[in-house]
């Protein structure tokens, strides 16, 4: 069967992440091995979801993302084969990636000098502004976003998954033996339905499918609100829960106040 792309052809990986974010990281954890696998078939790109205004950049999880941002995309700028080896460390404990900086700048191999020239300096800046607006240009707003060759990925973010998804467009002798499923996760949700794998991890193994469990959800936003995205935790609990069932109440309605009282909701 053809699988897409000629041995030597390469897919295009776009990965659109905040560095502090749980989902983030563990998403750039998955895709770390791959890359090494597959680094020849793969054109991988990662950027940065944040916020820009007159030169001053906000964050979600604010000022030490910002920094980080710019850490990661300056490792990247001058040693492109080396710098997810510095991520994924930094991923061990992300909240004090500035102390850890040093220590993860050695272990991976950078140039530290001109690292450390691009992060204090305008290029460093210049590299994250650059950076949204290819986030911004993608409409990603949930930390990850990614897509492959192009289209929306939403399978599951280890790195059997992203392989099995790669290896379905590429040829490739490290594509060679992988089973249809490793887990439950690796079967995509289809038709209304859930995956299920069987045979895990064996060249037997294959995806049955059968009806999600129904799952009721609702909403307490404030339709006035424009910061009051709620798109990113939705995208998640469709991922955990895909018969989820979503209602959106506006928490100035009757309903809305209502369930305010009766859950003692403090922030929306």
């Amino acid at each position: 069967a053809d699988r897409g792309l000629a041995l030597g052809d390469s897919v295009a990986v776009e990965f659109y992440v905040m560095s502090h974010c749980p989902y983030g990281y563990q998403a750039v954890n998955g895709i770390a091995p791959v890359l090494s696998e597959l680094g020849d078939n793969i054109d991988f790109r990662m950027d940065y979801i944040a916020r820009e205004n007159d030169g001053e950049f906000t964050s979600l999880f604010g000022q030490p993302e910002v920094d980080e941002d710019i850490r990661q995309l300056c490792a990247k700028e001058y040693n492109p084969d080396s710098y997810m080896d510095y991520v994924v460390c930094q991923n061990e404990d992300i909240r004090n990636a500035e102390e850890n900086f040093q220590s993860c700048a050695e272990s991976a191999g950078l140039d530290i000098e001109k690292v450390v020239a691009c992060i204090e300096g305008d290029e460093g800046k210049k590299l994250l502004s650059d950076s949204i607006k290819r986030a911004d240009e993608a409409k990603a707003t949930g930390s990850p976003t990614i897509f492959i060759n192009g289209e929306s990925y939403s399978g599951a973010r280890d790195s059997a998954s992203f392989k099995k998804a790669i290896c379905a467009l590429v040829d490739s002798p490290a594509c060679e033996g992988i089973p249809a499923c490793s887990q439950d996760i690796d079967c995509a949700y289809t038709e209304g339905k859930i995956g299920i794998c069987e045979n895990p991890g064996t060249t037997d193994s294959y995806c049955s499918y059968q009806d999600p469990v129904k799952v009721y959800m609702v909403i307490v936003n404030d339709d006035e609100c424009t910061t009051c995205d709620t798109e990113h935790v939705i995208g998640v609990s469709k991922d955990y829960f895909p018969g989820v069932e979503i209602e959106y109440v506006d928490v100035k309605s009757d309903q809305g106040k209502a369930l305010v009282e009766a859950f003692d909701l403090v922030y929306v």
